[in-house]
């Protein structure tokens, strides 16, 4: 962050703190060893492409989820995940027996997979949101504390995927309207945490709003495995950036990143102040 602070020019937030953070984090965590680490990135977002729909895009995710998965099952085969890693706590309950081997490959994948696009997503939805909003942001770095707040309203604002879908596992209804058995549901995050009948206005951004009920990690069983690391690697940032930046200015237009399930940032020009 200092040197951040020290170059006195426009940054990329995306690639210079959104992409920093968890790429600091996440392998290390997971036990990834280094030879792997240039294409993490590319990988985690080709592995959340291929779930959804149809598109040249996905076609073109294929072949990189492919290699993922090759590398994951040697990781796994040749048993080099880093020691203290979770990645080696895995190997060590497929000893015991409590998952199979055979399955460690596939648990890896669920946990990398959303590990680090998703949190991206949400830091970069972060730092633009504040620098749109620096009324906001004096209020955090009034009171940092709010920081974990911060983190659900900007999720529950800019939602990091854009749909979920689950399958009906019996007859049911929704809001009145009755649904099959086998049916597929799609959640729409966005839409859904923005519903105006719970949010009031919907569509502002206040950090100081009971906002723990949002939906944007999912909910109940279905709730993100992850989201207790993701909540603490963006609290983290921004209480970082609250204690050292007066201010967040705009330095360009953010541009959005294309994709079938992530919504956020592909880059977010911005010039940090000093405080």
């Amino acid at each position: 962050m200092t040197s951040l602070l020290e170059r006195d020019q426009v940054i990329d937030a995306v690639t210079d703190i959104a992409q920093a953070m968890p790429m600091s984090v996440v392998p290390d965590f997971l036990g990834m060893p280094e030879d792997c680490r240039d294409r993490l990135i590319e990988w985690a977002v080709a592995g959340l492409e291929v779930g959804g729909p149809p598109s040249e895009r996905v076609a073109a995710a294929v072949p990189l989820t492919i290699e993922l998965a090759e590398y994951l099952g040697a990781l796994v085969a040749e048993r080099r995940t880093v020691p203290g890693s979770l990645g080696h706590d895995l190997l060590t309950a497929a000893d015991r027996e409590d998952v199979s081997m055979e399955q460690c490959p596939a648990l890896m994948i669920d946990y990398f997979g959303p590990s680090l696009e998703t949190t991206i997503s949400a830091l970069g939805s972060a730092i633009a949101l504040f620098s749109q909003h620096p009324g906001q942001w004096d209020l955090l770095r009034a009171n940092p504390d709010l920081a974990a707040s911060a983190f659900n309203e900007v999720i529950r604002l800019e939602s990091p995927l854009r749909s979920f879908t689950r399958v009906a596992g019996r007859n049911t209804e929704i809001g009145g309207d009755p649904l099959e058995e086998g049916s597929r549901v799609a959640v729409l995050f966005a839409s859904a945490n923005r519903d105006e009948r719970k949010r009031d206005p919907p569509d502002e951004f206040d950090i100081t709003r009971e906002n723990a009920d949002h939906v944007a990690l999912g909910y109940g069983v279905h709730g993100c495995a992850g989201q207790g690391l993701a909540r603490l690697e963006v609290s983290s940032v921004l209480t970082r950036l609250a204690r050292s930046v007066s201010r967040l200015e705009p330095a360009g237009e953010p541009r959005p990143v294309v994709h079938s399930l992530v919504r956020g940032y592909a880059s977010v020009p911005v010039r940090l102040h000093a405080a």
